[in-house]
């Protein structure tokens, strides 16, 4: 009953974040209805019914026969942007009508004391329509579920259904706790004004309050991601936990649910197709619009494709909700790959006005770097100087990425090495300098780097170092001395247990470590043509152990240490054989982290594409390299070189010019031992600009 309202406020609301443009729809659909606030008057705290019931209304009516709720994130959005503040019969036609509906429900709250009194009309919203029906109901607060139960039924009467089973969209029944629900409607509105740590609070109370409750569970998942707290396994099971006890949802939240579910565990294929389906199904959907998008955002670079193609799903979402911040954020990054700078610099003063003050830098960092302003530069430092070490951390790795400024970059990570900051932070940023330097062309100097994370205090230091420096030494691009590779395998094969963190970005690797270390063993031995090593290694993955997502990812990684020295040894049907229909399933902290985005799988691909004549597809890879990590940087200068010949082969004389010159650009200051392949793209730029 009430459930039925909750399930899908969950679903108005779990709708977490999104934002752009979509075109005002053709005709109002007779089996639409939007839902407008209600009026909200008299004693008590009940300013949460306003928005609350639009939630719980349009659950409820979603599903009864042929009937279809505007999605109440879309309805909202329209009405703030309208800004109405009252709403009336004429204005309720006119919002209906941009957004599509040709029912509509108006309605009011009246308060005393711990009673209250709702009263709603059904209208048809097209000329010559009327109000097809009327309730109203009574009752303390404690009974609201029942009472919204009660009216919808009466709404219902003058709905012109006559299927028999035009009940049966209710079956929705998420928890039977008033507390559980205002914990939940107060996560919405927090939610829906991007204060997600207050909004975590809040979904973590209402699951805590029903434990059954899916969609506060869902939300709980959801709020984490965006306030950056928890482990990915946390965030992962809050999902599953969804899942458990979705089936008293409606489709449309059992889908989002699922699809969910699906995205944090590494199921991107079967994430992508849930969310195609709920946005197909229900084109006004806000969350299925963002979660699309974020899924190709974020989940096309480690299936080849580039993140780029999540800018209709962004666009359809700001459309929806034009105050979306989350969509705003995604498509200035888009913009910025795209080389769109000036759409990037709007949507950045678009997001500025609609982002916490803590949260500034980051945004005007990317300003910085866009406008080419030094004294810009100077005051975004100060401002990230006296910021979180997590907004100095994305800063860092989003100016490297999204604008290529490097040496910018730079000056942000160094702020991570201040004395005041955490010492697992320090580390990071020690493995930016690293990285940066990679990106460079200069891997002593990312080798000196590693040296000193090291010295860090923390518990981490010296693990991460070794990884990382033997990661460092497995890329095939860069040169790399054969003492060094064989002091690491040997610092590898002694190496004690790890011990267990809950820093995030360390965290999710602790029941991984093993198998890092058997596959770094494997690919480090193929550089020094060692195959007696690299099959025992191998091997040795195959049978691994730990947990389910080690197992997984232990497959995978024994797919890529094959294909690697199959690549080495120019066997490159062998090597696309290892990987082919191969991707390792993991949690979406390991799904940006080093090995676990297994980058050097795809560039191996790649190469091996590449070397076989199949230019079009190893461009897709190449192009997906260096879109989601700051330790991908590295693969941009390479990548560039490839897709450069690529272009050139294709007769694309600006496409090759802006890589050859985008390669020169990160290089310019290499080692020496790759100032040859400098020069050599310094010679076809000469060529191709004759």
């Amino acid at each position: 009953t009430w459930a039925a309202a909750a399930a899908a406020a969950f679903l108005a609301v779990a709708l977490a974040i999104t934002a752009l443009a979509r075109q005002r729809p053709a005709g109002a659909s007779t089996n639409a209805v939007a839902v407008l606030p209600f009026e909200v008057r008299g004693s008590g705290d009940v300013a949460y019914l306003r928005e609350g019931m639009t939630d719980l209304l349009s659950t409820n009516l979603d599903g009864a026969g042929a009937l279809r709720s505007v999605d109440p994130r879309a309805v909202l959005g329209m009405v703030a942007r309208e800004e109405v503040a009252h709403v009336d019969p004429d204005d309720a036609r006119r919002l209906a009508n941009r957004l599509g509906a040709g029912l509509v429900v108006l309605g009011d709250v009246v308060a005393s004391g711990s009673n209250v009194r709702i009263s709603a009309t059904l209208y048809d919203q097209r000329p010559g329509g009327d109000a097809l029906a009327r309730g109203a109901v009574d009752g303390p607060l404690t009974d609201l579920f029942a009472m919204v139960d009660q009216l919808t039924r009466q709404l219902l009467a003058g709905y012109p259904d006559r299927s028999s089973d035009r009940l049966t969209g209710l079956a929705a029944r998420t928890t039977t706790s008033l507390p559980a629900l205002k914990s939940y409607l107060d996560g919405v509105a927090l939610y829906r004004r991007a204060s997600y740590h207050d909004a975590l609070d809040a979904f973590e109370q209402a699951a805590a309050q029903d434990t059954t409750f899916a969609l506060a569970h869902y939300q709980l998942s959801n709020a984490a991601l965006w306030a950056a707290e928890g482990t990915w396994d946390s965030i992962a099971h809050a999902g599953q936990r969804a899942v458990r006890y979705s089936d008293r949802l409606t489709r449309r939240a059992r889908l989002l649910v699922e699809a969910h579910y699906a995205f944090r565990s590494g199921d991107l294929d079967r994430a992508e197709q849930l969310y195609r389906q709920t946005v197909t199904s229900f084109p006004d959907d806000v969350e299925g619009w963002y979660q699309l998008g974020d899924v190709l955002f974020h989940g096309n670079p480690p299936r080849g494709r580039s993140m780029t193609e999540s800018r209709d799903a962004f666009e359809h979402l700001l459309a929806l909700e034009p105050t979306h911040r989350g969509a705003m954020i995604h498509l200035l990054r888009v913009a910025m790959l795209e080389g769109r700078r000036d759409e990037a610099r709007a949507l950045i003063e678009r997001a500025l006005a609609l982002t916490q003050a803590s949260e500034q830098p980051e945004l005007l960092a990317l300003r910085a770097a866009l406008d080419d302003d030094d004294a810009a530069r100077a005051k975004a430092l100060a401002g990230l100087a006296r910021t979180d070490d997590e907004v100095v951390r994305v800063a860092a790795m989003r100016v490297a990425l999204f604008t290529g400024d490097l040496s910018f970059s730079r000056r942000i990570s160094e702020l991570l090495l201040a004395p005041t900051r955490l010492p697992d932070f320090r580390v990071v940023g020690r493995l930016h300098l690293a990285n940066i330097a990679l990106a460079r062309g200069r891997p002593r100097e990312a080798l000196a780097q590693l040296d000193s994370v090291e010295l860090e205090s923390s518990t981490m230091a010296p693990v991460i170092a070794r990884e990382y420096r033997a990661l460092a030494l497995s890329l095939p691009f860069l040169p790399a001395d054969s003492a060094a590779i064989r002091t690491t395998l040997e610092t590898l094969a002694t190496a004690r247990p790890v011990p267990v963190t809950r820093f995030p970005m360390f965290a999710v690797y602790n029941d991984v470590h093993p198998v890092l270390r058997t596959y770094f063993m494997g690919v480090l031995s193929s550089r020094l043509g060692d195959e007696a090593t690299v099959r025992r290694e191998a091997a040795e993955l195959d049978v691994a152990t730990g947990n389910g997502e080690a197992r997984a990812l232990a497959a995978e990684l024994a797919a890529g240490v094959r294909a690697r020295d199959a690549l080495r040894r120019g066997d490159h049907r062998a090597a696309l054989a290892a990987l082919d229909g191969r991707r390792a399933r993991v949690s979406e902290g390991l799904l940006d982290g080093w090995v676990g985005d297994q980058a050097l799988e795809r560039w191996t691909r790649a190469e091996a594409l590449h070397a076989t004549g199949r230019e079009a597809e190893a461009a897709g890879w190449y192009e997906s390299l260096g879109q989601t990590a700051m330790h991908q940087a590295v693969y941009l200068a390479p990548a560039a070189l490839r897709l450069g010949e690529i272009a050139e082969r294709r007769r694309d004389r600006q496409g090759a010019l802006a890589h050859y010159r985008r390669a020169i650009t990160l290089w310019n200051d290499c080692d020496p031992e790759l100032r040859p392949l400098v020069d050599r793209a310094r010679l076809r730029v000469a060529a191709l600009t004759r």
